[in-house]
């Protein structure tokens, strides 16, 4: 299995908290590894610090889900992993361009590599391919803002017009073609455009009745 525990032996369990208990946020109690291939490097999440209202870094909300596929994609369950470790390795990239440590091209193939990694590990979980292109689908066009205030318009607009994001769109629509119903394709388009938008800093057009 490539999703390891903290011995190396395969992921049978993940322990979390719910904290706020009142919330929507959970802190990783032992830490999860992934290995994409035999012989390759081990990527790690880390456990958490517990606190009873953790901050941005030091907690997850497994996989975020927009709220027209609520219905269709849970938060949890197979893809609890890969979420959890796509967490990690967005918030270290976050930060590292944050401290000017990485260059915006850097930093935005880094991110592009953290989503590859999210796509493989959905699939090696067996989640189904069509959630699974979803799921990719929706942390790509996140990546525009790199999940930070502090990132620059600029930042932004690059992220967009970059041909990372182009080439992610490429991989959208072949897996569009080659696997995606259409009701799906009606129901997650507005939804990817939407993001994209916001992203750019364009307001996308409202039709009116």
């Amino acid at each position: 299995m490539p999703f390891l525990d903290e011995n190396g032996g395969p992921l049978r369990v993940i322990q979390l908290t719910q904290a706020p208990a009142d919330g929507h946020y959970f802190q990783l109690r032992r830490p999860i590894g992934f290995r994409e291939e035999a012989g390759q490097e081990v990527l790690w999440a880390p456990a958490h610090t517990p606190t009873d209202d953790p901050v941005a870094g030091n907690r997850t909300d497994l996989a975020s889900v927009p709220w027209p596929l609520w219905g269709f994609i849970a938060s949890y369950g197979r893809q609890s992993a890969p979420a959890i470790l796509h967490d990690h390795q967005r918030t270290e990239t976050t930060r590292m361009r944050q401290a000017n440590l990485m260059s915006r091209a850097d930093a935005l193939a880094q991110a592009a590599e953290d989503d590859r990694i999210f796509r493989v590990g959905l699939r090696q979980q067996k989640v189904p391919l069509l959630r699974a292109w979803l799921m990719w689908a929706f942390v790509s066009v996140e990546r525009a803002s790199l999940a930070s205030p502090a990132c620059t318009s600029a930042d932004r607009r690059a992220a967009v017009g970059s041909p990372l994001f182009a080439s992610d769109l490429a991989e959208l629509r072949r897996g569009c073609t080659a696997a995606f119903p259409a009701p799906a394709i009606v129901c997650a388009c507005p939804v990817l455009a939407g993001r994209a938008d916001r992203a750019r800093g364009d307001r996308p057009a409202v039709p009116r009745p």
